[in-house]
C-alpha cells in the first residue's frame, strides 16, 4: 500500500498515490528480508502497467494469492473489520466533502456534519487499536461491535447502502439467494437498534474491586489429598461471580508444595455496577 505520493517521471517508474494498492513482483537490494531498496510491481486498478518505485514509499502487508497468473485473486490476510474501516473512511470522505460544499453555498451549519466528523475520528481511533493489537479478546469483540454499529449508522445518514451482515461478518452475496439477502437487510435495522440499546447499558459505570485471599491452613482431616476451590459468591443473586482459585493439601493437612506454606494467595478481580450494593462473601 502506498504511503507517500511518487510522481515516477522516468520511463520505467510507476506513479504512486497514498492508499494505492499494489502487487509486488520483484524487489531489488540486499538479500536480507525487509531490506529492499526498490520494488517492481503494478497497481491493482491497472494490472497491465508495471513499473518500479522506492521501497520506502510503500508498506508491505501479508496476503494470500489464489489462482496465480493473469486472473489471480489477491486476498489480504488482515482483519476484515480493519479492512472495512479503511474502505468506509474513503467513501465517507467523498460524501463528507460534498456535504461541506453544499452547506458552504447556503452558508448554513448542520449538526450532522460535525457528528459525521466525530464518528470518522472514532473509527480512526478504533482502527489504530486494532492495528496495535495490544487489547484483550473481550476488548477486541467490543471494539468490533462499536465499529460495525457506527459504520451502519453512517451509511444510513449518508445515503449509502447498508452492508448485509450475519453476526457482524459481511456475507458473500454470491453465496446467498435474493430472499436470504432481503431477510438480512430487514433484520439489520432491528439489530442496529438492539446494539445501541445494549451499548448504552454496557456504558454504565462499573466499580472494580480487588479481593486478596491468603489461605493459611486447612484444619479438616480428610485422610487423603484434598483440592479446595475458592471463589466469590453474591448472596443477592445466589451465584458465583468469579473464577475458581485452587488450593491443594496433602493427607497430613499440609500444602503439597512447602513453598506455599502460609503463602497461598489468590487475587480476585470483580466489576460491580455502582447502583447495586452487592454483598460479597467468601465461599
Amino acid at each position: 500500500v502506498g504511503i507517500y505520493n511518487y510522481e515516477g517521471k522516468s520511463e520505467h517508474s510507476l506513479p504512486l498515490q497514498i492508499g494505492t494498492c499494489l502487487h509486488l513482483v520483484e524487489e531489488y537490494g540486499p538479500k536480507t528480508p525487509g531490506k529492499a531498496i526498490w520494488y517492481r510491481g503494478y497497481s491493482m486498478k491497472n494490472k497491465d502497467k508495471q513499473g518500479i518505485f522506492p521501497a520506502s514509499y510503500v508498506h508491505v502487508k501479508p496476503c494470500k494469492v489464489e489462482n496465480e497468473g493473469r486472473f489471480e485473486n489477491i486476498i489480504p490476510t488482515e482483519d476484515p473489520v480493519m479492512k472495512e474501516v479503511t474502505f468506509v473512511l474513503r467513501d465517507w470522505a467523498v460524501k463528507w466533502k460534498k456535504l461541506y460544499v453544499v452547506l458552504s453555498l447556503f452558508q448554513e451549519s448542520h449538526p450532522m456534519f460535525t457528528r459525521i466528523e466525530e464518528v470518522m475520528v472514532a473509527l480512526i481511533n478504533y482502527r489504530r487499536q486494532l492495528v496495535q493489537n495490544t487489547i484483550t479478546e473481550d476488548q477486541l469483540f467490543s471494539i468490533k461491535n462499536e465499529i460495525i454499529m457506527r459504520i451502519d449508522w453512517g451509511n444510513g445518514k449518508l445515503g449509502l447502502d447498508l452492508v448485509p451482515r450475519i453476526d457482524g461478518e459481511i456475507i458473500d452475496d454470491e453465496k446467498h439467494s435474493v430472499i436470504s439477502l432481503y431477510r438480512v437487510h430487514c433484520n439489520s435495522p432491528r439489530k442496529l437498534t438492539m446494539s445501541r440499546q445494549r451499548s448504552s447499558k454496557e456504558n454504565r459505570h462499573y466499580d472494580t474491586h480487588h479481593v486478596l485471599v491468603n489461605v493459611r491452613g486447612f484444619p479438616c482431616n480428610v485422610g487423603d489429598e484434598a483440592e479446595i476451590y475458592l471463589s466469590l459468591f453474591d448472596a443477592d443473586t445466589n451465584q458465583f461471580i468469579s473464577e475458581k482459585f485452587l488450593v491443594r493439601y496433602s493427607k497430613q493437612g499440609m500444602p503439597l508444595s512447602m513453598d506455599k506454606l502460609d503463602a497461598y494467595y489468590g487475587l480476585f478481580l470483580v466489576g460491580i455496577i455502582c447502583k447495586l450494593q452487592t454483598k460479597l462473601t467468601n465461599c
